[in-house]
């Protein structure tokens, strides 16, 4: 059976995607109080830490974008709308691919992996 293999993915720069969607909003690091200290917003962007997902959905909230602008734009090389389009391309095939017909906790025991006919 061929084994089927993603297309390679850069390593992602979560700083880097923060800090420029951040700094392209017009937003000080003060901003983000009500979800973070401005200090750990400063270590974020100088990729100390690694946030989780809640926290990043947290944080680009207050940026008034969706969590995905910014993890695009951490997956990109650029942020042409070239680069982007081919990102947005490869996701959407992908989750195509899966062939999901409802999304829920329970759509798929634990342990079951779809087959791959």
């Amino acid at each position: 059976m061929p084994s089927r293999r993603a297309p390679p993915v850069p390593l992602p720069n979560f700083p880097r995607a923060f800090r420029a969607a951040r700094v392209a909003m017009g937003i000080p690091q003060e901003a983000f109080d009500t979800v973070s200290s401005r200090t750990y917003v400063s270590i974020l962007e100088r990729g100390v830490n690694v946030p989780t997902l809640t926290k990043i959905d947290a944080l680009v909230r207050v940026l008034g974008l969706h969590p995905l602008t910014v993890l695009t734009l951490a997956y990109a090389s650029s942020p042409s709308s070239e680069e982007i389009g081919k990102l947005q391309e490869v996701v959407a095939g992908e989750i195509a691919s899966l062939g999901l017909t409802a999304f829920s906790p329970n759509s798929l025991p634990r342990g079951k992996t779809r087959s791959t006919k």
